[in-house]
């Protein structure tokens, strides 16, 4: 495996090194990551900046690594071009692929499964931040696959099946012939990286979650994983992979499937037949995507079903983003492109002013939150986020009329204006949860510090008020896993304009294949 990644290394850098094509590739750059990508490509290189920022951070946590590692990435814009700077040696049931010597991480991008690109991005990352923790010692592919699975959440209820299917009929793989994973064949392959998976999570319960963490910080002390791995689990590798495979087949292999009742077998033929639908349909549907990517335009994948209201062709798009993101600057950007905005917090002003919420929010938090008959604002929001139950009233007594006040809004102005586009900015859409009535949702981003001191200089808060208030909302990893699309709001005002019209072109171009 280190002669293959050694060889693709020197064709990665062959491919990029040619000043024709150092012009080509476009570049964002993050605290840990410069991530290339063709020009078509850059909402999709703005999620995998952030994606890899997440899942350094993720990873460290995980691992107790203190580390500033430097990572770049290429986001191939095509299948061609994946196995071009990949050497073709990937096969084609990978998109993704590390290579540790040159902090690198070669991405394909995948048409409308960004899920899985995150994780597959998680994945890589915890191959380069493991790689470096052991330094120039060498770790076993089972162990490096498993734990990268581990980091990533890449649990599937497909793996059980590929686990009991080989333990039924006696086809485990040794762990140490899981170095040959990218020589085999997809099926093999799933269960190498099932066997991997489910063999670190052994070791975490032999030894506690801690247990791949305390093994690196034995490495880093320069020991050789054998004798890491035996001060870290009592057990050698060898040991460790018989009584594991022991294990396996006891609960997976045919005394197990024997003993069980007719309900259990029922289940599991269903959930056999299930696994299988789904993955061939996946399959199918991933291919057709990947056959149509050539020919589609970059950047028109977006889909817009359903007109919010059927007599209306226009869309409505919520655009929201975490304290100080810069949404409502998006906002204005999209209304100078002749986009109606619905502002949430204006609505949210009208609505607490209403005598009945008025009254509930008095009965909550104390009548002097109320000064000469008006709401006090600064006062009731250093109440109401003073801790999550307090945060919790506050959205149970505001949430319900704002966002019916909201709804009439737009669907007044989808009836007065039915070719007008309509933007709601709204820093908690996602936290409201329905999500139905929008055609598309754009997300804005920037880094927590940019945000606080925004926020700042902006409202005259203190930082504890800022902090206090960033952890009422969700985090933006969770919004952004929601997205249509992402806006990355950490540069200059001209960065943001340039963003915030490729975005536009991307959502008007979305509702004329809608409507035509």
């Amino acid at each position: 495996m280190s002669r293959l990644f050694s060889a693709l290394a020197v064709c990665l850098v062959c491919f990029v090194s040619p000043a024709s094509a150092s012009e080509e590739w476009e570049q964002l750059e993050s605290d840990h990551a410069s991530v290339r990508f063709r020009p078509p490509d850059r909402l999709l290189a703005d999620r995998v900046r952030q994606d890899v920022e997440n899942g350094y951070r993720h990873v460290c946590r995980n691992l107790s690594l203190r580390t500033d590692l430097r990572i770049t990435v290429y986001l191939a814009s095509s299948g061609a071009e994946f196995d071009a700077l990949t050497a073709g040696a990937v096969p084609d049931w990978g998109i993704g692929c590390a290579l540790p010597a040159l902090r690198t991480i070669v991405l394909r991008r995948v048409p409308g499964a960004p899920q899985s690109l995150r994780e597959t991005v998680f994945h890589e990352v915890s191959h380069l931040l493991l790689r470096a923790a052991a330094g120039d010692l060498s770790v076993p592919t089972w162990f490096d696959e498993g734990v990268a699975m581990w980091n990533a959440s890449e649990w599937r209820w497909g793996q059980s099946y590929e686990m009991a299917s080989a333990a039924l009929w006696g086809g485990l793989i040794p762990l140490h012939d899981v170095d040959d994973v990218l020589t085999f064949a997809s099926p093999k392959a799933r269960l190498a990286y099932a066997e991997s998976f489910f063999a670190v999570s052994r070791l975490v319960d032999l030894a506690g979650p801690d247990a791949p963490a305390r093994l690196l910080e034995e490495m880093g002390a320069g020991r050789a994983f054998e004798e890491a791995f035996a001060r870290t689990v009592g057990a050698t590798p060898e040991e460790f992979e018989t009584r594991w495979k022991k294990e396996a087949r006891e609960r997976f292999g045919p005394v197990a499937l024997l003993s069980a009742s007719l309900d259990f077998w029922f289940l599991v033929t269903a959930l056999f037949l299930m696994a299988y639908v789904a993955t061939r349909l996946r399959n199918r549907r991933t291919i057709r995507q990947w056959e149509a990517e050539e020919a589609e335009p970059v950047g028109s994948s977006l889909q817009i079903y359903k007109p919010s209201n059927p007599e209306s062709h226009a869309m409505v798009i919520g655009v929201t983003g975490g304290l100080g993101s810069g949404k409502t600057s998006v906002c204005r950007l999209f209304e100078a492109r002749g986009a109606l905005v619905i502002e949430a917090d204006r609505i949210g002003r009208e609505a607490v002013e209403d005598p009945d919420v008025l009254e509930a929010l008095v009965a909550a938090f104390g009548e002097d939150i109320v000064d000469d008959g008006r709401l006090d604002r600064r006062r009731l929001g250093q109440r109401a986020f003073a801790d999550a139950a307090s945060n919790e009233r506050l959205n149970r007594i505001v949430w319900p009329p704002l966002v019916r006040r909201l709804r009439a809004d737009v669907e007044a102005a989808l009836r007065e204006q039915p070719d007008r586009p309509v933007v709601v900015d709204a820093a908690l859409l996602v936290e409201w949860g329905d999500l139905s009535w929008l055609d598309a949702l754009v997300v804005v981003t920037a880094s927590e510090q940019i945000r606080k001191d925004r926020m700042m200089a902006r409202m005259g808060l203190s930082g504890a008020e800022v902090e206090a208030r960033m952890r009422a909302q969700l985090p933006e990893e969770e919004k952004v896993r929601r997205a249509d699309c992402v806006i990355v709001n950490d540069g200059t005002s001209e960065d943001l304009e340039a963003r915030a019209s490729e975005v536009w072109a991307r959502l008007t171009a979305a509702q004329t294949r809608r409507n035509s």
